[in-house]
């Protein structure tokens, strides 16, 4: 006779330890695409397939300041091995952070043609920390242009010069044109890769 209430205990139970247990979502791991998702896919027509060593990503990474971007997690052996991989075949790849917990959502790795430099881009869902943006002065009036992004949606960039140390840099803020799509910034350094390669 008391079957039924305690059968419904159980199930209401069971149901809050699911919703609970819903609402905690730990930190991933970034993981590698060799394949453009936050760029149009004739970015690869834009790509020199080069030969990098693991070292030379590290050096972008410390060089950029993003070793704190990607949460609890740094760039693992796996994936810095992913990236060069990569970067041999197609000249090109991305690391996907937007589950690590950290205030990097992406990166992309893009071996300009000619095989001299290396066009690397952090992707932001606001404005980044300001270790991050050291080099670029965002108190003058950036420049502005349409864009489109990999969806061909219609975008307005605005975008600040920078220099850190001797690699040309930008900071780029996106504001979407169309409803329902999402402003976010990027920062892009571009490296050279002289005396790099092996």
């Amino acid at each position: 006779m008391h079957r039924a209430p305690s059968v419904l205990c159980l199930s209401l139970a069971i149901g809050l330890l699911g919703v609970g247990c819903q609402q905690f979502n730990p930190p991933v791991q970034p993981n590698v695409s060799l394949f453009p998702t936050v760029f149009p896919v004739r970015v690869l027509d834009q790509s020199a397939a080069t030969d990098l060593p693991v070292a030379c990503l590290e050096e972008v990474i410390q060089h950029a300041s993003w070793q704190d971007g990607f949460g609890q997690f740094g760039l693992s052996e796996a994936n810095a091995d992913l990236i060069v991989r990569g970067l041999r075949r197609r000249g090109y790849a991305e690391l996907d952070a937007r589950r690590a917990g950290g205030t990097i959502r992406w990166v992309a790795f893009r071996v300009l043609p000619g095989g001299d430099t290396m066009a690397v881009t952090a992707g932001y869902d606001r404005r980044p920390p300001a270790a991050h943006l050291a080099g670029t002065d965002l108190t003058v009036a950036p420049t502005e242009s349409p864009r489109r992004d990999a969806y061909n949606y219609p975008l307005k960039i605005e975008t600040w010069q920078g220099q850190r140390g001797n690699v040309p840099m930008e900071v780029e803020h996106i504001l979407p044109l169309a409803e329902g799509r999402e402003e976010h910034w990027e920062i892009r350094h571009l490296v050279p890769l002289r005396d790099r390669e092996g």
